[in-house]
């Protein structure tokens, strides 16, 4: 779009034809830059979106767990415990995942490995999502009978793990049921959710891990799945799914199970 074609020809019928196209160059240019500048706008706004519906729960617990603990003076003692280290564990999320933000924007999340009992990781993530699951009605069970030790960043997996969890509350209608299990498997710990939601919509399945890319959801816009992958793959595993329209999506996520 940069040369000029004028300068080759002469003033004569050729060189008005190379006018001319001169002229569309530069509207192709003018169009070029302000598509350019719409596209940046749009990666803004979609980042934006995701940051503010990951964001949204547990700002939400942090205003109503200190809105409870302002106006509720006669709170039992170990109730008000309660909710001081929901909201605590709260702002501590909203931390982490800033962190991870910043970390996935650079292409590289850093990990803090350490030996860790799986199940005890798992337990401790149901625990935290158990009461924001119920609030939407919908049954959820949890096997994690294994006492395998894993080398991990217990954090990063468990925020992994939330992510994953979260998308299935946000696919699960209403009286649905989400399963979180834990098993071995060829000297791998599997991590598997299951929902029972409408399944991946068959046009962004293959797509579905990469940032920016929605299941469907009234908000987000998948972020949160792409971090996840990163997560996992940085820990030498894998995170795969199945889904079947109209019975529901399982997520498996493949950690080995070694100490070092």
């Amino acid at each position: 779009l940069d040369h000029k074609l004028v300068e080759e020809f002469s003033k004569d019928e050729l060189g008005r034809l190379a006018s001319s196209f001169e002229a569309m160059q530069d509207k192709l240019k003018l169009t070029q830059s302000e598509l350019l500048k719409k596209e940046r706008l749009s990666t803004i706004g979609q980042m934006a979106s995701s940051i503010i519906h990951d964001f949204r729960n547990p700002l939400t617990n942090i205003s109503l767990g200190l809105s409870m603990l302002e106006t509720n003076t006669s709170m039992p003692a170990q109730r008000r415990n309660e909710l001081f280290e929901q909201t605590r564990g709260a702002i501590h999320r909203i931390t982490q995942m800033t962190q991870e933000l910043l970390e996935f924007s650079r292409g590289e999340i850093r990990l803090d490995k350490r030996p860790a009992n799986i199940s005890n990781v798992v337990n401790e993530v149901a625990s935290l999502m158990r009461e924001d699951i119920s609030k939407h009605s919908i049954q959820f069970n949890v096997d994690a009978e294994c006492s395998r030790m894993c080398f991990i960043d217990k954090e990063r997996l468990q925020r992994a793990l939330v992510n994953i969890l979260n998308n299935a509350v946000d696919a699960t209608p209403k009286g649905g049921e989400i399963l979180l299990k834990v098993f071995e498997e060829n000297n791998n710990v599997i991590l598997m959710v299951r929902d029972s939601g409408p399944g991946v919509p068959a046009e962004i399945r293959s797509t579905l891990f990469e940032p920016f890319v929605t299941n469907g959801k009234t908000g987000g816009t998948g972020l949160g799945l792409a971090i996840t992958k990163k997560l996992i793959e940085q820990h030498g595993g894998s995170v795969e799914f199945e889904t079947v329209a109209g019975q529901g999506t399982t997520f498996f996520v493949k950690i080995p199970a070694n100490v070092g």
